[in-house]
């Protein structure tokens, strides 16, 4: 199977904010090193990422406040 990004959570528009989740399965190391390489200490050739996180972010009058967390 390929990689896979699935999205959990909600959305709201006034105020702009989200909550939820991001699960990512089977992310190709040689796909990060594709889309970030340039910025990165190390090359990535092999191997494969699987990550969960939950965040918070909104958008108000003080500006964008953002959290995740790694379980």
């Amino acid at each position: 199977a390929g990689e896979e990004f699935v999205w959990r959570g909600k959305v709201a528009m006034a105020p702009i904010a989200s909550e939820g989740g991001l699960a990512i399965r089977r992310l190709k190391a040689a796909s990060v090193h594709e889309f970030i390489g340039d910025v990165l200490p190390i090359v990535l050739r092999n191997g494969q990422i699987d990550l969960d996180l939950g965040y918070k972010a909104s958008y108000g009058d003080d500006g964008l406040k953002a959290r995740a967390v790694l379980p």
